[in-house]
């Protein structure tokens, strides 16, 4: 079973986006409902076609945050699919967007561990709904460490 991360575009770069991408080995899953970029240059679904080609997948109709929203045909898919896939969405924090809420919690709930990669930083689906949850805070693993194991 492949694993799954999230992130958000919000402080990235299109080539810091492409560089994670590579080093992680993973399929970028657009969870956007509309993909369209208006928030920052280089981020519209046409770019990232470009960008990573094969390594790009929007699936927004099914998994998007807004519009008929995350379905639970979208759901089962992710679970079903066995590769190493990034799911992308526009926010920084995971804790205010949809890919955290309801996408990663109920993966994680039901399929496999969600990894959410924010800054230098990867926490869980499960450990930042506990934190949210309890107030508390979050561990996390650093970043450099993930990619350093997958190369």
């Amino acid at each position: 079973m492949g694993r799954i991360f999230t992130i958000g575009y919000e402080n990235l770069t299109p080539a810091s986006l492409e560089t994670l991408v590579t080093r992680l080995r993973v399929t970028l899953i657009d969870v956007r409902s509309r993909p369209y970029g208006r928030v920052k240059r280089g981020f519209a679904k046409k770019d990232l076609e470009v960008l990573l080609g094969d390594n790009y997948e929007w699936w927004g109709k099914e998994l998007g945050g807004m519009g008929a929203g995350v379905t639970a045909a979208g759901l089962d898919r992710l679970g079903a699919d066995k590769r190493d896939l990034m799911l992308m969405c526009q926010e920084h924090s995971p804790a205010s967007c949809h890919r955290h809420h309801m996408i990663g919690v109920p993966l994680a709930d039901r399929y496999r561990v969600v990894e959410h990669i924010c800054e230098q930083d990867v926490v869980t689906a499960t450990e930042l709904a506990r934190a949210m949850r309890d107030g508390d805070e979050y561990t996390c693993e650093d970043l450099a460490e993930l990619l350093d194991d997958r190369n």
